[in-house]
C-alpha cells in the first residue's frame, strides 16, 4: 500500500533544495503529462526524437542530479496515474530526456517477453551500463527489441 498523500508530498518537497530543483520538477511533470497523451498519437521513433533534446548547461555530469531526475520522474509517473505504479514508457522517456539535458549518455531500451496474457513490453533507461529506474534482474527478463541513444539512429536487436 502506498503512503498517504501528505507523506508523499512532504517527500517530494524535501527533494526541492533549490529553485533549479523546482524548475526540474515542473519540467518533469509537464513532460510526463505530454508523453501520456503523445504516445497515443505519435509513432515511437517520432516521440523519442521529440524527447531527445540538445544537452544544456555546463556539460559536467552530476550523479546526485541524475539520481534526483530518476526519483522525480518516478514520482511524476505515479502522480499522473494516482491509482497505479506509473507507466514505464512515460517514466523512461522523461528520464531519458532529462539525462540527455544533464550531459549523460543514456540509452532507452524497449523490450518484450512472453507473459500470462501474451506478449508484455517494458521500457527502461540504461546509464553507464546499468538500469537507472529498474532492477537489472527485472530488465533481464525482457529481450531488448530496440535501443535509442542520443545522436544515433535506433538500433533494432530483434
Amino acid at each position: 500500500m502506498s503512503p498517504p498523500l501528505a507523506i508523499r508530498v512532504r517527500r517530494v518537497l524535501g527533494e526541492l533544495e533549490t529553485a533549479d530543483d523546482l524548475r526540474l520538477g515542473i519540467r518533469i511533470l509537464g513532460a510526463t503529462l505530454f508523453v501520456r497523451v503523445a504516445k497515443h498519437v505519435l509513432p515511437l521513433h517520432r516521440l523519442v526524437a521529440l524527447m531527445t533534446p540538445t544537452p544544456g548547461g555546463d556539460g559536467v555530469r552530476d550523479p546526485r542530479r541524475e539520481a534526483r531526475i530518476a526519483r522525480m520522474a518516478g514520482w511524476a509517473a505515479r502522480a499522473v496515474r494516482p491509482f497505479g505504479e506509473g507507466n514505464c514508457l512515460e517514466r523512461s522517456l522523461v528520464v531519458y530526456r532529462e539525462l540527455v539535458r544533464a550531459h549523460a549518455m543514456p540509452q532507452l531500451h524497449m523490450g518484450f517477453k512472453s507473459g500470462a496474457s501474451g506478449v508484455e513490453g517494458h521500457a527502461w533507461v540504461v546509464l553507464d551500463g546499468r538500469p537507472i529506474c529498474d532492477s537489472a534482474a527485472r530488465c533481464a527478463e525482457y529481450g531488448v527489441a530496440m535501443t535509442f541513444s542520443p545522436g544515433r539512429s535506433p538500433v533494432r536487436t530483434a
